[in-house]
């Protein structure tokens, strides 16, 4: 990817959802693939961007926490995705 090369960071302003949204993103651009390919822990084998999270809420904690949780398009089920 060649976006890959030219990303430094990702900035992310939100609550919890635009965060973990930025953290599968963060683990896509290096590792590819599908995001339900990482489901579950240490599945990530990639270094990931860094993420600079600015939250606008108070009580999700998904700016201090490495865990995404997804929701699958089709399913409609949550899953989590942790580096």
């Amino acid at each position: 990817m060649a976006f890959k090369n030219a990303l430094e960071a990702i900035v992310c302003l939100g609550d919890g959802s635009p965060m973990d949204t930025a953290k599968a993103i963060s683990i896509l651009v290096f590792g590819g693939g599908r995001v339900q390919e990482y489901e579950g822990a240490h599945k990530v084998k990639e270094p990931v961007a860094p993420i600079v999270a600015i939250p606008t809420t108070a009580g999700t904690g998904s700016e201090v926490t490495p865990f995404a949780v997804i929701t699958g398009k089709t399913t409609n089920l949550q899953f989590s995705v942790m580096k």
